[in-house]
């Protein structure tokens, strides 16, 4: 953008540079954030551009949001990366749902955490050496996530 338009580059914080928009948005976003990067990690053209699998520990931290339709979309997008969710209803109670989250979260994702990083540039701190999810680092995101109620008008 800076050299196309001459416009001037953001300051990023270190999380900003280390981490790619698109995962921050999705785990510490506001519930309109949450679903559009949900939907844009299930959508076909983006897979292709940033490789797939390492989204499915993240997209599965969504199917415990505060929202139906932010678990839906995350659902969907899981379902489009080849993730079975059969016994999975977005609009059941916290309870219920708490049955399929934790195994698709706590997955070990190897090979796609340094794919993702390669292509996206900016994972790599949500994944320990052996591939599997740094819940620290993961859990001080979803600690900043935006929970307020939103309303969008049709």
């Amino acid at each position: 953008m800076e050299k196309w338009y001459g416009t001037t580059r953001p300051e990023l914080d270190d999380e900003q540079r280390d981490v790619a928009a698109s995962i921050l948005w999705l785990l510490r976003g506001d519930a309109v954030q949450r679903s559009l990067a949900a939907w844009s990690l299930g959508w076909e053209p983006a897979r292709i551009a940033s490789d797939e699998g390492w989204q499915v520990p993240f997209l599965a931290q969504l199917l415990d949001d505060p929202y139906s339709v932010t678990r839906f979309i995350a659902q969907r997008s899981l379902e489009n990366l080849g993730v079975k969710l059969k016994e999975y209803d977005s609009l059941v109670s916290p309870d219920e749902r708490a049955l399929i989250a934790p195994s698709l979260q706590q997955g070990t994702y190897p090979a796609h955490a340094e794919a993702a990083h390669a292509k996206a540039g900016g994972l790599k701190p949500l994944f320990d050496e052996q591939g599997g999810l740094n819940r620290e680092a993961l859990q001080r995101f979803l600690k900043q996530r935006d929970d307020r109620p939103i309303t969008l008008n049709e």
